[in-house]
């Protein structure tokens, strides 16, 4: 019960697209088969990004992907990664690219927006973010004067929220 019930609708439809263009998951015995991973996000604003991570290209994970965002049309990108290796290293590599729809989904926390890419990391509850965000600023208590160092920004959603706070980040 952790992620949107959305995501749950749309692996149903991709399982079903799967067998439809007898796409196979990794069948970690035997080695075969394609797909190592399926990864998806939603937004607050209820677009869904979906990436492929695959072993090698398959004719049909393009097909796959239109009727994808035809069955579910929150589906408003979809991506397929090549892993050279049956076990995923755990960050996307340079073989990432688009091969259905936008390059980003959108994103909106605290009236800031956001454009993210699938290696883009963003807190997955953006209303507990909100919150968090908020607590930090109130404890961080910056002054005007002062310069603030975001060392981890990823899309700087903290820059963001202390940047009218303090003179600069």
């Amino acid at each position: 019960p952790i992620h949107h019930p959305k995501l749950n609708d749309v692996v149903k439809s991709i399982l079903g697209l799967m067998s439809k263009y007898q796409i196979k998951g990794l069948d970690e015995r035997s080695k075969k088969g394609n797909i190592l991973t399926i990864i998806a996000r939603i937004t607050s604003l209820n677009e869904i990004q979906v990436t492929f991570s695959v072993l090698k290209k398959h004719d049909k994970l393009n097909n796959l992907a239109k009727d994808l965002m035809k069955e579910q049309p929150f589906v408003k990108s979809v991506f397929e990664v090549f892993e050279k290796r049956y076990q995923r290293i755990g960050f996307f590599n340079e073989s990432l690219h688009v091969i259905a729809g936008k390059q980003t989904i959108n994103e909106s926390l605290n009236d800031f927006k956001f454009e993210l890419k699938p290696e883009a990391f963003f807190q997955l509850n953006p209303p507990q973010a909100h919150q968090f965000y908020l607590k930090m600023l109130e404890l961080a208590k910056l002054r005007r004067f002062e310069v603030a160092l975001d060392a981890y920004a990823g899309t700087a959603p903290i820059s963001h929220y202390i940047a009218s706070s303090c003179k600069k980040v």
